[in-house]
């Protein structure tokens, strides 16, 4: 059987031998996603044929900055990391990145205490690469597998492989500056889907706003929920002057 080189490559990083008698067979168990890197990265494939990668704390992040949690359920087994502060660092390397494809880079996560928001307001403070300003993410989702993510940064791959430091510089914070204890499961290169827009009876755009405040309701509705747009349209610009004033460049 002849297989494309880019799979030729996967499989002999796979832990576990992958049992398959076609191609579509190994299409079917890469969709699913393996474990390859010595079990330190995670492998899978979307429903385009895409390359998405999951690289655990014990390959990407700086030793000594967490601790061993068990019992919890994750794509490494047992292996999962509560970092001893806000500030820790992170080196993720991908290895098997399609070429030419746009990806967004995502801090995957959970909190230690129960939240039953879908989506959540926090600060997260991280600097990037060789960068001398820092980036701020202010909102959180809960996936389908249950963790939680955040984005970091987007880029256009141009080989399969790509390198990405980051420093965090703080704890993560709800608006009212109260620490949430995290426990980390890795830092993920994965494919910004390409999503159609979807007119929402309930919800139609204003296509003649006429205040400043209704011309930010009108933005995306197809993807803000209501939350989110009492946020913008209220918490947020006084939560930025607040956590301005009390972080200081």
């Amino acid at each position: 059987m002849e297989l494309p080189k880019e799979y030729i490559a996967i499989i002999k990083t796979a832990v576990a031998p992958l049992n398959f008698r076609s191609e579509e067979e190994l299409t079917r168990l890469l969709s699913k996603g393996i474990l390859v890197n010595g079990g330190k990265t995670w492998f899978s494939r979307n429903k385009n044929g895409e390359h998405c990668e999951l690289i655990s704390p014990k390959e990407c992040m700086n030793p000594g900055a967490y601790e061993y949690r068990p019992g919890q359920k994750s794509r490494f087994g047992q292996d999962v990391y509560r970092p001893y502060s806000g500030r820790f660092k992170a080196h993720a390397r991908a290895r098997f990145l399609s070429p030419g494809i746009m990806y967004t880079v995502n801090l995957v996560f959970k909190f230690l205490q129960h939240q039953n928001s879908m989506s959540m307001f926090f600060v997260l403070k991280y600097q990037l690469g060789e960068e001398t300003e820092s980036s701020i993410s202010y909102l959180t989702f809960t996936r389908e597998d249950g963790w939680r993510e955040v984005e970091l940064y987007q880029f256009t791959s141009d080989s399969t492989c790509f390198d990405l430091d980051i420093q965090f510089q703080n704890q993560m914070n709800d608006h009212d500056f109260t620490y949430f204890e995290t426990i980390i499961e890795g830092i993920e290169f994965r494919p910004v889907e390409k999503v159609e827009e979807e007119v929402v009876e309930d919800e139609k755009v204003d296509m003649e706003p006429t205040s400043d405040s209704d011309n930010l309701s009108g933005i995306g509705s197809i993807y803000l929920n209501q939350d989110l747009k009492k946020w913008l349209l209220t918490v947020m610009p006084d939560y930025l002057g607040l956590y301005a004033k009390s972080n200081p460049k």
